[in-house]
């Protein structure tokens, strides 16, 4: 399953991590930071999204944390639906509850909309011209 923000304009099924809104991105935060006894926090996050362990350990002792991780996805312009299957893989239901309770529900498949398709390859092609 992947979740979406709900709503029915169009353009708005693809969504960046950068679209969380803040109060929800505190929320994942503090989740994601408390420790749990099975060693699935932002730590578990990171090495899935194949950050270092310099990374990793960078992160931790600047204190940043799960902040530092969603951060780097939304920097990498990554889908919530990324987070969400991380997140289900991690079992953090608690952090995929909080996202259900802000909109965003599942099994729906969240895709770019051409025009993003579009500009993102122009924006590859540009960059490999350079």
């Amino acid at each position: 399953a992947t979740y979406t923000q709900q709503d029915s304009s169009p353009g708005t099924i693809f969504l960046s991590v950068a679209s969380l809104p803040y109060p929800v991105y505190l929320e994942l935060v503090a989740l994601l930071n408390a420790p749990t006894k099975v060693h699935n926090d932002w730590k578990t996050l990171a090495a899935r999204l194949d950050l270092s362990t310099d990374e990793i350990l960078s992160y931790d002792e600047e204190g940043m944390r799960s902040s530092s991780v969603l951060r780097y996805m939304a920097d990498q312009d990554k889908p919530i639906s990324e987070l969400v299957g991380h997140l289900q893989s991690m079992e953090r239901h608690d952090v995929l509850k909080v996202l259900t309770e802000n909109g965003f529900h599942p099994d729906r498949n969240p895709k770019p909309p051409r025009r993003v398709q579009e500009a993102r390859r122009s924006s590859m092609l540009g960059d490999a011209r350079s």
